[in-house]
């Protein structure tokens, strides 16, 4: 009996199915053209079954204004493929291989049996022009379509009245091992790395999670009273790295910040910080990330292909949320991610060298191994050599990235 293999909705702007997960234009929904989300529901979301060649699935959506478009292509919920119908982009380099690109769809999943071979649904199908709906059931993956599955290059998509094409779509990303047999050998099979915010005073962000005292004044002048701020992922394992997109996805939130958010702060005034040192990982750093800010090109301090899904909160806020996702960009910041030596920082109006912070700690990491007899491995990864060190072995822990999606 073969392990299952889980996986993961992510795209290009954050976690789940959104607009703007994949390329815009020509009848599809890009970012920021709709709010409508989709996220994995159950105990298990999404996985595979290597026996029985078996995609199990339990998703909803919600929000879609203009209401589902099933005469698109039989049904309006699919699996889609990202490859290239003339298969141009075959050059194995996963940096140039575009998974979010649009593509043919494969499977229909709002349908019937008699009309898409292999469906099985236990919830479904959902009507014509529904705004919300669940979908749970399950559907037998072709043997020339498994390995495109099992190595990141399918995703799921949903057709609008308005977005014929697609208004929101997920990236179905493995996250435990791939059996051998069905691995690409030209491109290295996922790594996915959960994180969780952690430092000297607890678990979370919170003021004097790094230096202590915190910085009263942008000059250093030390706090004399602890502050009440404080913030938290939303949910569990929200912040976590797809290392076949390079994409590092965040969501968390803060409130009861002294004066409010201090946008002048380096632009935004919320970051990611670092390296800090191993022999001291909750020092002070600076910023390298701006996760408060938009992408124009009269900004200064541009965070590697930022995308916001929530955000950016406005100055002198109080309380905000933050979620979307960013481009780690290259091995040396990647390798201090998951040594734990970057911290995301929050400054204050009355904290503006920052008031309340978490170290990014590697929670778990998910390594879609082939094994021996075939395909890539684990090491063989974007950045591979960096988590060499951190980990001996690959991990098929079942955990559900995604419930604790909006």
């Amino acid at each position: 009996m073969t392990s299952p293999v889980y996986f993961t909705l992510d795209g290009h702007i954050t976690t789940g199915m959104v607009a703007g997960n994949g390329d815009g234009g020509d009848g599809y929904a890009s970012a920021g053209d709709s709010k409508a989300y989709g996220k994995t529901t159950g105990s298990k979301g999404i996985y595979f079954d290597p026996d029985s060649s078996t995609l199990y699935f339990d998703f909803s959506f919600k929000k879609l204004k203009s209401g589902l478009y099933t005469p698109a292509a039989n049904g309006g919920v699919h699996i889609h493929t990202s490859e290239p119908a003339d298969d141009s982009d075959s050059s194995g380099d996963s940096s140039s291989y575009d998974y979010f690109a649009n593509g043919a769809a494969l499977y229909s999943l709002n349908t019937t049996s008699e009309l898409q071979s292999g469906l099985n649904l236990d919830n479904g199908p959902i009507a014509d022009n529904a705004k919300s709906g669940k979908l749970s059931g399950s559907i037998v993956i072709d043997d020339d379509d498994v390995s495109t599955l099992l190595t990141g290059k399918t995703y799921i998509n949903i057709h609008s009245n308005k977005y014929q094409n697609g208004e929101i779509r997920g990236n179905l990303t493995p996250y435990t091992t791939i059996p051998s047999q069905y691995a690409d050998p030209e491109l290295p099979n996922p790594i996915v790395t959960s994180y969780y915010f952690d430092g000297k005073a607890g678990k979370g962000l919170r003021f004097n999670n790094g230096s202590s005292p915190n910085t009263l004044t942008a000059d250093g002048s030390p706090a004399t009273s602890p502050s009440d701020a404080k913030g938290n992922m939303k949910g569990k394992l929200t912040n976590y790295y797809n290392s076949l997109t390079d994409r590092m996805f965040f969501d968390f939130n803060f409130k009861n910040l002294s004066g409010g958010i201090y946008t002048d702060a380096a632009n935004g005034g919320v970051h990611i910080h670092g390296p800090t040192t191993s022999s001291d990982p909750f020092g002070d750093a600076d910023p390298l990330y701006f996760l408060n800010t938009i992408q124009d090109s009269n900004v200064p301090n541009q965070t590697q292909d930022l995308m916001l899904w929530k955000g950016p909160v406005a100055d002198k806020k109080t309380k905000g949320t933050l979620m979307g996702s960013f481009a780690v960009g290259n091995d040396t910041n990647l390798q201090n991610f998951t040594k734990g030596l970057m911290y995301n920082n929050v400054h204050s109006y009355d904290y503006q060298g920052g008031e309340i912070r978490g170290n990014l700690f590697p929670q778990m990491m998910f390594h879609s191994t082939a094994g021996s007899g075939g395909g890539s491995s684990a090491s063989s990864g974007r950045y591979a050599s960096d988590f060499d060190a951190m980990s001996g072995d690959d991990s098929s822990s079942i955990v559900d990235l995604s419930s604790s999606y909006c």
